[in-house]
């Protein structure tokens, strides 16, 4: 009875290990999605900036560089 309780406790022991391994990686990949999801964010800001000069460009006419 003893070395079946012993058993159990160890198999509980090493399941609790993993479950604290696995939280871990779950952490630390919500942390990285977030970071990404950031960086994605600042990326399509940045390019609907840049549509946005490209309109105001377009909108005015042609200049001859100075060197014409």
């Amino acid at each position: 009875m003893d070395e079946r309780l012993l058993d159990i406790e160890t198999k509980l022991a090493y399941l609790e290990d993993m479950v604290d391994s696995l939280n871990k990686v779950i952490v630390d990949q919500r942390d990285e999605l977030d970071r990404l999801r950031d960086s994605c964010r600042i990326m399509l800001e940045r390019m609907q900036e840049y549509m946005d000069e490209g309109k105001d460009a377009a909108a005015t006419p042609a200049e001859k560089p100075p060197h014409y």
